[in-house]
């Protein structure tokens, strides 16, 4: 995949795309009252949760392994 389709994809999923200058494209979701985060840099994505003041990884991957499933889920992230 590239850095665009996973940003397309976020898109129709309901992310919103972050403001603030970065070098990585930023996503944003809120889900039951926690926040999390898709950072998508040149050759990875990183899914994150916001605890407290900090963001920790939950998943991430290369973009060359990534793919969407036919349930239209993001697929390739490890733990």
């Amino acid at each position: 995949m590239t850095r665009e389709e996973v940003a397309n994809w976020a898109i129709r999923k309901g992310w919103r795309k972050g403001t603030r200058p970065s070098p990585r494209l930023l996503f944003y979701k809120d889900r039951n009252g926690e926040q999390y985060r898709l950072a998508v840099s040149k050759i990875s994505v990183r899914y994150e949760i916001k605890s407290y003041d900090r963001w920790i990884r939950l998943r991430s991957g290369y973009l060359k392994d990534l793919s969407i499933s036919r349930e239209g889920k993001l697929k390739g992230l490890k733990r």
